[in-house]
């Protein structure tokens, strides 16, 4: 709910029977069932029009930037329907599951590339080149 360059950013905390504290930092949602999948809309909020509605919304005069409730109440989050007005929770599903598994393999690819940079830093005696994964 606050900071400059990771205000607006979603993630999906996998249910647990391990008790929680959200900071003041932190806004905690609680997905009603049967709505959409939460990694779908953890997905939307990271995506451009995700995205342009945390700036829209932001506020601050200290340098510190916010999103207050109300303002995330306005937030639009875009649901395809079946041709009989149902949600397309299956298409949700789907998405969901090939960015899950998309960012998996960039994961796996960045760890064996930084990998082969170790070895060939150690090789020719520099620094390697270190990939965020």
């Amino acid at each position: 709910m606050t900071g400059v360059g990771t205000l607006g950013r979603a993630a999906v905390v996998p249910e647990s029977n391990v008790p929680m504290v959200i900071s003041v930092d932190v806004a905690g949602w609680r997905i009603k069932p049967k709505t959409l999948p939460v990694e779908y809309i953890a997905l939307f909020l990271n995506s451009p029009a995700g995205v342009s509605q945390s700036e829209r919304y932001q506020t601050g005069s200290s340098g510190q930037l916010h999103l207050y409730p109300e303002h995330v109440r306005n937030f639009r989050i875009y649901a395809r329907r079946t041709k009989s007005g149902q949600l397309d929770l299956d298409w949700h599903d789907e998405l969901a599951r090939k960015v899950a598994e998309a960012e998996t393999k960039r994961s796996r690819a960045t760890a064996k590339l930084n990998k082969v940079h170790r070895q060939f830093a150690s090789v020719v005696g520099v620094e390697p080149k270190i990939y965020r994964e």
